[in-house]
């Protein structure tokens, strides 16, 4: 089944992300996710977005996420994200939906997010980015994720 087209593809809607602005590969529309690992940090879920990674656990440890959505962040946040491909595609729209509404230049919730942006903005640069993403997976490679093939997954 292809999941439908949502307000998390509408075009016109720009992310308070600087980088992303004018980003070619990971604007507001595409957030893939991935397994980084911040300076000092052990491997974790992550989301590109401009030139930076959104933290999945940071934002899990703020109390960002509810519902569906916290369950596929819980899911992703981890070394692997084999958890959150097994919970199916609802909690993954969830999950976009919400990172779409926290990252989003014109969302009312916005703020949560950006007042906690120098805990869950990562320098993409400066992190390692995991080619282990689906260890019992076949996995597909994003284009470029911080300037290197790793796999990754889109949330459509």
């Amino acid at each position: 089944m292809i999941d439908q087209l949502n307000e998390t593809h509408d075009s016109s809607r720009r992310s308070w992300v600087p980088t992303a602005q004018s980003h070619p590969i990971f604007p507001l529309q595409n957030l893939p996710l991935g397994i980084f690992s911040p300076p000092g940090g052990g491997p974790r879920g992550g989301v590109a977005i401009g030139d930076e990674i959104f933290d999945l656990q940071g934002a899990l440890e703020a109390g960002l996420f509810s519902g569906l959505a916290e369950q596929a962040a819980r899911a992703a946040a981890g070394a692997i994200l084999n958890p959150l491909m097994a919970l199916g595609s609802a909690p993954r729209v969830a999950l976009r939906k919400r990172l779409c509404a926290l990252l989003a230049e014109d969302s009312t919730e916005r703020a949560q997010a950006q007042k906690l942006a120098t805990k869950l903005l990562h320098k993409a640069a400066e992190c390692e980015l995991s080619a282990n993403t689906f260890p019992t997976a076949t996995s597909t490679w994003c284009a470029t994720w911080g300037g290197t093939r790793t796999p990754c997954v889109n949330m459509t």
